[in-house]
């Protein structure tokens, strides 16, 4: 009888632990999924950022991670930084991701500098004083293969990982850019993929068939090797070309990116007060995808 107890005990307790968690397919190493979301956080009427919401949104949704969008003014990364230290008092992984220079032309605002290799330094010290700072991005990655030469990323992960060598960066990258030699240029300097899924290999891209996400996820894969992270970036928000994705579009590509690749990142972070039903819809599909 005390040794049934103890089993019954055991297997509680992990069954607790394991709540972010799926099992591996040899089935006996637990791996932790990344769940979260990015960017618009809840804010006042006047651009004050509402931390506590944020962080109480994150932990409602079951989320384990937020990614952080520096955007180029004066007010982001300093509202980064403050929010660092607060999430991980609950537990919460910061990512954070930075806007490309073609993505900014003829804007009014600008970042300090576009210099990546003076950028991966200083995140990657601040990463040294909060342990929850765990990677960094640069969106529309493969957009830029003309200022992100391999030789360049490696210069940057270089000044990164001299640092702090478990500091990940992360590149977003869609589907329709990633091929064998992709792989084979960037794949032993970067550290894994944000992969926004469009259904991209289907004849048209679109937010509505969610039927080739698990092929998709497999064959960037096979060209990277099964051990290299690859994180589903979820459309939740409209996109300017596809249109707004539906309730069964996100639910189902948020189930696959949980059960299929090494976790998911909801973009953009929803709102229970300004869009109650995509956030339920959002919160029931991770619930969901976490139970299988």
């Amino acid at each position: 009888m005390q040794k049934i107890n103890s089993i019954v005990i055991f297997l509680l307790l992990t069954a607790f632990n394991c709540s972010t968690s799926t099992f591996s397919e040899g089935g006996t190493d637990p791996k932790i999924k990344v769940i979260g979301t990015y960017g618009s956080p809840p804010h006042t009427k006047g651009g004050t950022i509402l931390y506590d919401t944020l962080i109480s949104e994150l932990k409602d949704l079951h989320c384990n991670t937020y990614n952080w969008l520096i955007m180029p003014d004066t007010n982001s990364f300093r509202q980064f930084k403050e929010f660092l230290p607060l999430a991980k008092k609950d537990g919460i992984d910061v990512w954070a991701t930075l806007i490309p220079p073609t993505e900014l032309e003829g804007k009014a605002e600008q970042y300090a500098t576009n210099e990546m290799r003076t950028w991966a330094a200083d995140l990657a010290k601040l990463s040294l004083t909060n342990a929850n700072f765990k990677a960094w991005s640069i969106d529309d990655f493969v957009h830029n293969f003309k200022t992100y030469t391999p030789q360049y990323v490696k210069e940057f992960q270089d000044a990164a990982k001299k640092i702090n060598p478990a500091f990940k960066f992360y590149a977003v990258c869609y589907y329709k850019f990633i091929n064998q030699k992709f792989a084979d240029d960037y794949g032993k300097i970067i550290d894994g993929i944000v992969f926004p899924y469009r259904n991209e290999s289907s004849t048209k891209a679109d937010l509505s068939d969610y039927s080739h996400i698990g092929n998709e996820i497999k064959t960037i894969k096979n060209y990277f090797g099964s051990s290299f992270p690859i994180f589903v970036d979820v459309y939740s928000s409209p996109h300017s070309t596809l249109g707004d994705p539906s309730a069964e579009f996100i639910s189902n590509v948020i189930q696959s990116g949980i059960q299929n690749a090494d976790g998911i990142i909801i973009y953009r972070h929803p709102s229970p007060k300004y869009d109650a039903e995509k956030y339920k819809t959002v919160k029931a599909a991770i619930t969901k995808g976490l139970e299988k």
